[in-house]
């Protein structure tokens, strides 16, 4: 899946990885353990695409969460499903593009990238 928003998750992400930073003060803190630290927290979106999100929802429906290799791909293709679940037993008549709308305007519970990835983000958008 592309990555649709991937210029304000990098704002968001360096935001929270600065503030991260900004807590410890003088305290000596890895970028590396900056970062991973900054992707477990709250995120303002997925930084997704209303598209994205129903093909991601139709693949879990028919089964093909099989083909995802990682893990932290898995976590959000089921936080997306579960979303799409409660929202659908609250309003049967949603569309799956009606949840895709819903679920594009709501925080993700975290940054779906890897600890590994995270750090080398980190360091190019300091580099920036």
């Amino acid at each position: 899946m592309e990555l649709s928003y991937r210029k304000e998750r990098d704002e968001d992400f360096l935001s929270i990885c600065e503030s991260i930073r900004k807590e410890y003060g003088k305290v000596y803190i890895s970028m590396e353990d900056i970062a991973k630290k900054a992707v477990y927290q709250e995120a303002k979106s997925f930084y997704l695409n209303e598209k994205v999100y129903a093909i991601i929802i139709q693949n879990v429906r028919i089964g093909r969460l099989e083909y995802v290799r990682f893990n932290y791909k898995r976590e959000l293709y089921m936080e997306i499903y579960n979303r799409y679940i409660k929202l659908k037993r609250e309003n049967p008549s949603l569309t799956i593009m009606n949840c895709a709308r819903i679920i594009s305007d709501q925080k993700a519970p975290r940054f779906y990238i890897s600890e590994g990835r995270a750090a080398n983000l980190y360091y190019e958008l300091i580099k920036k």
